[in-house]
């Protein structure tokens, strides 16, 4: 008995090898291909989306790395013809001017962007389908000062008390090489490196009325936020000082993640960071446990912002729950399932693509 059951253990485990090739190709059952570019040229550098009504409108800009004056050249694309496929997909740029844009969510039909620096939400007053500089409603300023690194990333609606926020992430300053820099206080209340909540929000707020409040820090990269169905944030990370992999987190409030900023008169901390600990030093004694570890360059190199699978059917329900993480430097999908176990969230990351 032992001995078939060796056999039969050989046979699964050489069965993939010995199967014909057919049965190996083809596009995962979670998956269709469609050629949805657009048909008029463009050039879509994309650093966020989201739809409003049946338009997927983008953020778009080439990354400046030079740490000088303000890059407004980011723009903002309306793509037609996506949802039906009853005509041509037609990408038309909305608005221009923008610096470093790489956050944008719709809420009560109107349009809400992170740039570097602000955030804003867009209001097209004259109907004509685009926006000018009038038509930006500024919400919070001096978010960072120049760097190549600083980014506002998102967004996601977290609903809180019956009321809804952005929630996002803000990236911390570094220099050219990956080594830490002081990320210089522009306005006192924003803290690099941490997840964040501005609101509430209603679509015609203004800045006298909304706040910015902070979920958790210690961050380096923070390249998106998700909120899950249940409305816990879901952040993923890039490695670096003090965390040596990517990192997929289900952030628990008020939690640090372990990457400290350094400390100066003129610079702020990310939320949470202990004070009495040396920034220079840090210790993983101080550090929030993160949910799943992604390994550097074997899993992730610039983990993305993920997206929770719901509401799929038969023979796919089963992935129901899990998540799915794209990779901005590998350009490919892993795949993220968790369970919680005596109130803690884990789980393990999988290759799936």
């Amino acid at each position: 008995m032992l001995q078939a059951a060796f056999r039969l253990f050989l046979a699964v485990l050489l069965l993939p090898a010995v199967l014909p090739l057919a049965a190996q190709e083809g596009v995962h059952p979670l998956m269709k291909i469609e050629d949805v570019y657009p048909v008029n040229e463009v050039a879509l550098k994309i650093s966020a989306m989201c739809f409003l009504s049946d338009d997927l409108y983008l953020t778009v800009f080439t990354p400046d790395r030079q740490n000088k004056k303000p890059f407004n050249e980011g723009e903002v694309f309306r793509v037609r013809g996506l949802i039906g496929r009853s005509g041509p997909v037609i990408a038309e740029r909305v608005m221009g001017g923008l610096y470093e844009p790489t956050a944008i969510a719709t809420f009560g039909g109107k349009l809400y962007i992170g740039e570097k620096d602000k955030i804003s939400r867009l209001e097209d007053r004259d109907g004509d389908g685009h926006f000018s500089a009038e038509e930006k409603v500024l919400l919070i300023d001096g978010l960072s000062q120049p760097n190549f690194h600083t980014y506002t990333v998102g967004f996601g609606l977290m609903e809180r008390d019956g009321k809804t926020w952005l929630a996002g992430n803000l990236t911390t300053s570094i220099l050219i090489g990956g080594n830490r820099e002081f990320n210089v206080r522009v306005n006192p209340k924003t803290r690099r490196g941490s997840t964040f909540m501005l609101g509430p929000i209603t679509g015609n707020e203004t800045a006298a009325e909304v706040g910015i409040d902070y979920l958790a820090g210690g961050f380096r990269t923070p390249n998106g936020v998700t909120v899950a169905d249940d409305g816990a944030a879901i952040v993923v990370d890039n490695q670096g000082v003090f965390n040596p992999t990517n990192e997929f987190i289900r952030v628990q409030k008020g939690g640090f993640y372990g990457r400290y900023l350094l400390r100066r008169e003129d610079a702020n901390m990310s939320a949470f960071q202990p004070e009495d600990v040396d920034p220079v030093v840090g210790g993983s004694q101080h550090q929030t446990p993160v949910t799943v570890h992604l390994p550097q360059q074997i899993v992730a190199r610039s983990p993305a912002q993920p997206l929770e699978m719901l509401g799929l059917k038969d023979e796919l329900a089963v992935y129901n729950g899990q998540y799915l993480v794209p990779d901005v430097t590998l350009g490919r999908l892993t795949r993220v399932a968790l369970e919680e176990v005596d109130g803690t969230w884990q789980g393990a990351v999988f290759r799936h693509s």
